[in-house]
């Protein structure tokens, strides 16, 4: 690598630090401006709006600083003059700090609530008005725009992965930091995208509980509580019904079935349910323009045969709808097919756990059988010796016991004989 790649290096690992060090004196402003003077004013906004506008900010702050002194440390012990290549513990750092970032998630989830609650303060609350406009940009002299600064955040974080892989391509391939830079990107990657992920699904329930709000009469369980339930889109389309009348109906299309309702007069932007079609058997079919319906296409459900004749306002709106409905249609057939095959997998795999248990309980019982046959046999055999023992000795003492009285028999005898004598 040539030397200006190695000064390009340098140039690159100040302009992390540097940027570093601005973004936690961002964080520290709205600690100290914000966040800790409305702890005090307790009558500007409350606590749960104070929590909902800057959310885990605090753990942010505290994640940042970490990050900072430890990368301002590698620059430090290299020293002002060393070189680029000479500059090392970059990688080690952001791999040991990568577990911390995953407190970003709380803050990049509720991020766009936070800006809606803002607006809507500064719309409607003269006190946060006021103490917003209060705070000037001293080079402007104008009000700091706070969604300038709830914004930082999501765009540093999102950041890191870019400026790694910038760092990996300056770094020669057999520099210290080579394997710990790749470690530190594979783990901020999983990072962001398990913030991304998390950002989705939150997203996604916030609008299948905003769809419920607005829909009454929907029958069953709540739409969001099927936690594998995707929102995709949601429009007008005109229903022609059975007898040849066209209705406006809002549609709602998810990943596992469609459904519409009626308008409702009174509530702006709210609607009445009337129909669900599930969508793992449906079929979409586009229907020529003949000059009365158009921009027709028609969605069938094959469990049933019934047809439901649907319109667009345009040839581009028709297309839309029909390329949204036919691709959810597919990703879900398409989901339920993996889902067989793992099924059936699992059957296979937990079948054939199932025979290999039984052949080792088969063998293994057969061992144990045997060797609990051995060990009766000897448990028994060592009884029967102690009893022939026992026996034995019985045995001395009887005999023993017969040649006492058979000499104390010849005694008497010889007794009985000496008085008869005389």
């Amino acid at each position: 690598m040539s030397s200006s790649g190695l000064d390009k290096r340098k140039l690159l690992l100040q302009e992390i630090v540097q940027t570093e060090a601005d973004y936690v004196t961002d964080l520290h402003f709205i600690q100290l401006k914000y966040i800790k003077t409305l702890r005090r004013q307790k009558d500007v906004v409350s606590g749960e709006e104070l929590f909902q506008l800057f959310g885990n900010l605090d753990l942010i702050t505290s994640v940042n600083d970490s990050l900072y002194k430890k990368l301002k440390a590698c620059l430090v012990a290299a020293g002002p003059d060393a070189h680029g290549n000479d500059i090392e513990g970059f990688g080690e750092v952001f791999t040991e700090m990568a577990k911390m970032m995953l407190c970003y998630h709380q803050y990049c989830n509720t991020h766009k609530e936070a800006l809606e609650l803002a607006a809507r303060l500064e719309t409607k609350n003269p006190a946060f008005k006021n103490f917003i406009d209060s705070h000037l940009d001293p080079e402007t002299g104008c009000p700091i725009q706070l969604k300038n600064y709830l914004i930082k955040p999501v765009q540093r974080v999102c950041r890191y992965p870019m400026l790694l892989k910038e760092l990996i391509k300056l770094t020669p391939a057999g520099h210290k930091d080579m394997e710990s830079l790749q470690l530190a990107l594979e783990k901020v990657e999983a990072v962001t995208q398990h913030i991304n992920t998390t950002k989705a699904n939150y997203d996604n329930r916030q609008k299948m509980m905003e769809v419920e709000r607005r829909l009454s009469e929907v029958p069953g369980p709540r739409l969001s509580e099927d936690r594998n339930r995707i929102f995709y889109k949601e429009g007008p389309l005109e229903k022609i019904n059975p007898k040849g009348k066209v209705q406006t109906r809002q549609f709602f299309l998810f990943s596992d079935v469609l459904l519409w309702g009626r308008v409702q007069r009174m509530k702006k932007n709210h609607f009445t349910f009337k129909k669900f079609l599930p969508l793992d058997s449906a079929l979409v079919t586009d229907v020529p323009d003949d000059g009365k319906n158009m921009f027709r296409f028609d969605v069938v459900r094959m469990d049933t045969k019934k047809i439901y004749h649907l319109m667009a306002k345009s040839a581009a709106h028709k297309k839309e709808w029909m390329t949204s409905i036919e691709s959810v249609i597919d990703g879900y057939v398409a989901l339920r097919k993996q889902e067989d095959i793992l099924r059936k997998e699992s059957i296979r795999v937990e079948m054939k756990n199932e025979e290999e248990n039984f052949a080792a309980a088969s063998s293994s019982s057969t061992r144990v059988d045997a060797a609990s046959s051995v060990d009766a046999f000897k448990e028994m055999n060592g009884k029967l010796e102690l009893k022939v023992n026992e026996l034995t000795a019985q045995l001395r003492d009887a005999k023993q016991l017969n040649a006492d009285l058979m000499l104390r028999l010849d005694q008497l005898e010889a007794r009985l004989r000496a008085v008869e004598n005389k």
